[in-house]
């Protein structure tokens, strides 16, 4: 009798087992870069709870009604990474962006709205970021000494581009146009530098804003990524 009522509770919980995984398979996460694959809580057919998203991207946290909200860490393809707080699939509250370089990591402490950096926490030695908007991520890193001289890069999907309709101011220098990038040289500092432009995004066109200053002299490499 014990036996029998002991292979009946196994059957049972293989079967519940069972089919929880078949509703976990079906759980749909609505962000399409991490819709390949889901191991979390769901409702309703929806990521829904902690959970584990894979795709182009990853995201391990909180899910709301299919999308990332709460807590949690978004691993890019590239390797940039951001932890922090979200909200319907944004960014959206206090975070921390990493930019992987080949150099060193550069981290960045902010307060994101609905994806967008609106203010910086971060005091990193060298330079302040006084300004961001619509810029997914930024990295800046001092990578000489010896040259007065500040590179600046625009990347989008992973693709190095200058914007054509760029407005860029710097306080001192000569500036020199490359095909990808822009130079300052020949510098004073404390190096102030406004970049205005305009991506688009969908059906809709998003003006760009970025304002930094760099207080201690050397070579540095500035970069602004689009996702």
């Amino acid at each position: 009798m014990r036996k029998s009522i002991l292979t009946a509770a196994l059957s049972l919980l293989i079967v519940v087992s069972a089919k929880s995984q078949e509703k976990n398979s079906e759980c749909k996460v609505l962000m399409e870069k991490i819709s390949g694959s889901y191991e979390g809580g769901c409702k309703k057919g929806l990521a829904h709870g902690h959970g584990v998203a894979k795709g182009e991207d990853t995201y391990t946290g909180n899910f709301r009604k299919g999308l990332p909200d709460g807590r949690g860490l978004y691993t890019y393809s590239n390797g940039d990474s951001y932890f922090g707080l979200w909200r319907n699939g944004k960014k959206h509250g206090q975070g921390i962006i990493r930019y992987q370089n080949s150099k060193k990591d550069s981290i960045v402490k902010g307060t994101w709205v609905n994806d967008y950096m609106v203010q910086s926490d971060a005091k990193p030695q060298g330079y302040r970021v006084g300004f961001s908007r619509s810029i997914d991520q930024y990295s800046i890193v001092k990578t000489g000494t010896e040259e007065y001289r500040v590179e600046i890069t625009f990347e989008r999907a992973m693709s190095k581009y200058l914007p054509s309709d760029l407005s860029i101011t710097g306080s001192s220098g000569n500036r020199a146009l490359s095909p990808s990038k822009i130079i300052f040289v020949d510098i004073n500092y404390p190096f102030t530098c406004t970049i205005e432009y305009t991506i688009k995004y969908m059906q809709n066109i998003l003006p760009c804003n970025f304002i930094f200053t760099i207080s201690e002299p050397g070579k540095w490499d500035v970069k602004l990524i689009h996702n």
